[in-house]
């Protein structure tokens, strides 16, 4: 069986949705963050590297699970972007969009990099202490590349065999859809998955899917989305919000915030988040240090 060799992180079948089709291909609008200009580009070739996940001489069982759970996705994701509703699902269904979700968000360039700044972190504070020779060895692969790629592959695995943490947590979270009736598009990006936490929790951290206010949310489209919050904090809200339009420009700046360099948007309209770089630009850095250990 012939290898797969581009192989995406974001999936084409989802991407072709915020896209126009043209020609027999669907095409979207990319921001580029670090060059700050916008261009047309097919699905085919965003959100994707060469053997990002496995090379071509491994079996590719993990090219395989996704492509899989992508599969099962896109049944619930049509479902639940036709009914717009969340009682149209079923447990079974809630459970394949939970364990989607989990692994979009591990899947990513963006989460590899955020590996590879655990790493840098660790080892900036292992560096300072008496180390035998061959933990000081060891110290030089923390922050790679190699190793990042194999504790997201480690994850990635644990999500398609069903016995994963982050799938049971977002099943046990409030799910709210947001409906956009604005004429505004929703934006995707190179990592969809963003969190946001009202709540300041300082001196610690208050994104972790634990924290109290804490909210999670995926566009599903230019029109709709889907937010998993804090069951506690969040309890007496509705399940579905009509957004207004500073709560879509809100979401949107998200994407350009949380994306690893590529915003994507069926309009070729990107003034607010050239606007919202310029107020922060270290976003517009792909080798910027995203998480600090205390």
């Amino acid at each position: 069986m012939e290898k797969v060799k581009l192989q995406h992180y974001v999936p084409r079948f989802y991407l072709k949705n915020f896209a126009f089709e043209k020609a027999n291909h669907y095409w979207l609008f990319c921001f580029d963050k670090l060059e700050s200009r916008s261009f047309r580009v097919n699905v085919k070739n965003v959100a994707c590297e060469k053997f990002f996940y496995e090379n071509k001489k491994d079996e590719q069982k993990l090219e395989k699970g996704l492509s899989e759970l992508e599969k099962s996705f896109s049944k619930v994701y049509y479902k639940l972007t036709n009914s717009r509703s969340l009682l149209s699902l079923n447990w079974e269904e809630k459970r394949i969009l939970a364990s989607f979700i989990s692994a979009q968000e591990v899947r990513t360039r963006e989460f590899r990099e955020m590996l590879k700044s655990i790493g840098k972190e660790l080892k900036g504070v292992l560096i300072a202490k008496k180390l035998s020779k061959s933990l000081e060895n060891q110290l030089d692969f923390l922050d790679s590349e190699e190793k990042a790629r194999e504790n997201q592959s480690k994850l990635i695995a644990e999500i398609l065999s069903g016995k994963d943490v982050l799938t049971e947590i977002f099943l046990e979270m409030k799910w709210v859809l947001f409906e956009n009736n604005t004429t505004i598009p929703l934006w995707t990006s190179d990592h969809p998955i963003t969190r946001y936490n009202p709540i300041d929790q300082s001196p610690l951290g208050n994104l972790g899917l634990k924290s109290k206010g804490i909210q999670v949310f995926f566009p599903l489209n230019p029109s709709l989305g889907i937010l998993f919050c804090d069951p506690i904090e969040y309890f007496s809200d509705s399940d579905k919000i009509v957004c207004i339009k500073d709560n879509i420009h809100f979401c949107n700046s998200f994407q350009v915030m949380w994306s690893t360099r590529h915003v994507f948007s069926i309009k070729n309209d990107f003034y607010l988040a050239k606007k919202w770089l310029e107020e922060n630009p270290e976003f517009a850095n792909q080798n910027r240090k995203r998480i600090q250990v205390c």
